[in-house]
């Protein structure tokens, strides 16, 4: 028997707001503290993730926050034509100020702000739960810019996202105000059933895990959005379980390889990507999510 209506509508329903709010608040009018070493350099805060995106779910805890360094960037120059490398590499001027010694003074103001709440993690600096505060995930970034075309500084045309490095030196690119805008427009044009149903599949996620139907390392957050972005969106909508099924008999057959991450700069599926999905964790993902929906009743 099918997990019934009544359920589905329970998980569509969006986690905690308010404390998450409160979270990035408190983080965020630290990090713009006018006494922090980087006071005055051009930067940006904000949230990415769940929170971000309006389809965070009870069970996740974690507030996702950038911070991001804006007057100097790194760079993408494969796509851009051998006509514009010459006027790329004549304009372009080093930076006074980088990545290295605002993640360093970023790092610093966070260990002092917050002691030993806060510790380093492999991608981002992680603050520990207070009785007010959400525990929080930090990435001190850099602005990253792929070039597609250079003539001068007036006409040029990048895709601008965040990069910054693990702990143990692999560079990450990602576009998190991408996937957001994308989200947004998703939710939009499904009329307001996109993210309900994202959510529902967040929590069928970590009821699947709690089953053992599922490993718990199979499906990221990041990936549920992004695989359910793709999904066509005349299959949202009359009811949760219609837009439940529909998706998952789209995506079971869907071509694979042609499906993106909802930033739109990245194929979802490649086997050595740093910010993409297996294929493998991909259909184990699929095949779960049908045993467990058919199987509901025998749980």
């Amino acid at each position: 028997m099918p997990i019934p209506e009544s359920q589905l509508d329970i998980w569509a329903h969006q986690g905690s707001i308010q404390q998450s709010s409160t979270t990035y608040q408190t983080i965020a009018n630290m990090l713009n503290d006018p006494r922090a070493p980087y006071h005055g350099r051009d930067y940006s805060v904000f949230l990415q993730g769940s929170y971000c995106n309006d389809t965070n779910i009870y069970a996740e805890s974690d507030v996702d926050i950038v911070i991001q360094l804006n007057e100097s960037f790194f760079k993408d120059l494969s796509l851009l034509p051998p006509a514009d490398q010459a006027p790329y590499q004549g304009a372009a001027e080093p930076a006074s100020y980088g990545y290295a010694q605002f993640q360093s003074e970023v790092s610093a103001h966070l260990f002092s702000a917050f002691g030993a709440a806060a510790s380093r993690g492999n991608k981002a600096l992680k603050l520990a739960a207070t009785n007010s505060r959400r525990a929080a995930d930090i990435v001190i970034a850099t602005t990253f810019r792929r070039y597609y075309r250079f003539r001068t500084l007036f006409d040029q045309y990048f895709e601008e996202g965040i990069c910054f490095w693990t702990k143990d030196g692999v560079r990450i690119v990602n576009y998190p105000r991408q996937h957001a805008d994308n989200c947004i427009a998703k939710q939009a044009r499904t009329g307001a059933w996109f993210k309900p149903v994202v959510r529902i599949f967040k929590n069928l996620r970590n009821a699947m895990i709690a089953d053992r139907y599922l490993a718990a390392d199979t499906a990221p957050s990041y990936f549920v959005e992004s695989m359910f972005h793709n999904v066509p969106d005349h299959l949202f909508g009359r009811s949760y379980a219609d837009s439940v099924t529909a998706s998952i008999a789209w995506l079971t057959t869907a071509d694979a390889s042609a499906l993106l991450c909802a930033n739109g700069q990245y194929y979802l599926l490649c086997e050595g990507g740093a910010v993409t999905w297996r294929e493998a964790k991909f259909r184990a993902f699929l095949d779960a999510a049908a045993r467990y929906w058919n199987d509901w009743y025998r749980i």
